[in-house]
Order: C-alpha cells, then structure tokens, then sequence
C-alpha cells in the first residue's frame, strides 16, 4: 500500500505575508514527519511538501494525507478535490480540518480530527481491510497520545534531501494550561501539558552531534516547535540544563509569564 502525505502551500496572501519564514527559514513539515513514524511496516509513505517540490497529480497512490491550516486550507481543498477526482481517496487532518470537521469532509473520505497518533494507524488499517467503502467519516482519539511512548520521526532523510535551511526540528511538549480565546492549541492539543523524557529527547539530539568532530552553527542550531516550552516550568528547566554540555543555539515559543 502507498500513502502520499502532503503539506499544500500557504495561498498567495500569507504566503506573501511570510514570505522571509517560508523562505529562508524554511522548515520541513513536521507534523506529517510525525504522522509517517508511527506509520505501520509495509506501508510505503512519500511526503510532499509543496513550499519545495510540486503536487504530481499524475501519481496514483492507494490513499493520500494531507495536513490543512487556515492558511493553506484552500489549496489543500483542491489537492483534495483532483486526487478525488481521479479517484484516490483522501483523509485531512491538522488544525483547520480539526476546527471545522464538517467543512473539510465536503472534500475528503475521511477526517482525522486531533493528533494523529494512535487513529492513523486504526484508519489505515480500515482501509487495508476494505478500501474507502471501510473509511470512517470522522477519527478522533479518545485520549491524546502519550509522548512518552512515541518515537522521534526520521530527521536524517530530511537532513539528505538538502531542501531545508532547518534540519533539527523537534516538538517535545503538546498542551498549553492556558486558554486563550485566540489561539487554537488547547482545542486541538488540551491543557495538560505532555512531555517527551528528557533523557530520550537528549540522546535523540545528542546522537548526531556525537558522530561529528566539530558541529558547525548549523547542526548546532536547533527549533523547538512547542507552543509553550515552559509551561511546565520543573521540565523546561530540567530539559535546559540537560542540554548544556551540547552548546546548542535553539529557538521556541513560550508564553510571557515565563519571563
């Protein structure tokens, strides 16, 4: 079986309004980097991120995945509308899609609503039972995913592909106490915050820069893509002082009251 996973470019507007971050500091996906590990053996997956290479609508995969934020919501509604057409069946997922499940089934089979650990692999495995005619219309997890138990997704091919200025992009905590009337994090990830170990995020960074003599800036420089890294005050510190010995230069997000 071949799954397509795709990241849709942002429309022209914010893509325009962002046009230094998806350029320069472009970043790979890696939510759909997440929903590939935890995809079963035998399942071969290709990811397209559209801001690097084109959407080939020519290729006919068993199923295609395809993450959708308001910013991108349109075009991944017609990504989703030609592989419909051509008759692959499609599952949409990511923020967007969770917020307004009912608008994105009018272009999808299926709709995953909420992280994608733990009902990707019950959706797949609906659909190696009995193709689209098996799909659910809607997955939503009972529970949210324990990070604890999950793997890092695969950094190296995308360190190979040579298409990013960033590489080393992880996520370590999901959740924010929080619950702020703009932002989306609590309705899609909840308040309780979720942390990896920080003994398996340390050796999951610590690897590589292991195996070189001297790490360039590059290898050092390091995104944290979590919402409120400090949340969890105990873990951040814990995590930050982990990391001292591997002099990193890192970014993330954290909400003022840290300060």
């Amino acid at each position: 079986m071949t799954v397509a996973l795709v990241a849709p470019r942002r429309d022209n507007r914010s893509a325009r309004k962002r046009r230094f971050g998806t350029g320069f500091f472009r970043v790979p996906p890696l939510g759909l980097l997440n929903v590939a590990a935890v995809t079963p053996a035998g399942v071969d997956v290709r990811l397209v991120d559209e801001n690097v290479e084109a959407v080939s609508f020519a290729d006919r995969p068993d199923l295609v995945g395809i993450s959708v934020m308001t910013a991108s919501a349109d075009r991944a509604y017609e990504i989703a509308d030609r592989f419909r057409e051509r008759g692959v069946p499609v599952v949409l997922g990511g923020s967007h899609a969770s917020a307004v499940p009912e608008e994105a089934l009018e272009h999808a089979d299926a709709v995953v609503v909420g992280e994608a650990e733990g009902v990707w692999e019950l959706l797949l495995e609906d659909f190696r039972r009995g193709g689209r005619a098996a799909l659910r219309r809607l997955y939503r997890a009972g529970t949210p995913p324990d990070l604890a138990s999950l793997g890092f997704p695969d950094l190296e091919a995308v360190r190979r592909s040579g298409r990013y200025v960033i590489t080393n992009l992880f996520n370590i905590t999901r959740g924010c106490p929080h619950n702020c009337s703009f932002c989306s994090v609590t309705r899609m990830l909840g308040r309780k915050v979720r942390c990896r170990p920080v003994e398996a995020v340390v050796r999951e960074i610590a690897a590589p820069l292991e195996r070189l003599e001297r790490p360039s800036l590059r290898e050092r420089f390091h995104v944290f893509v979590d919402d409120n890294i400090m949340a969890n005050e105990g873990y951040a510190k814990r995590l930050f002082r982990a990391l001292i010995p591997y002099r990193l230069l890192w970014v993330s997000q954290t909400s003022v009251d840290s300060a």
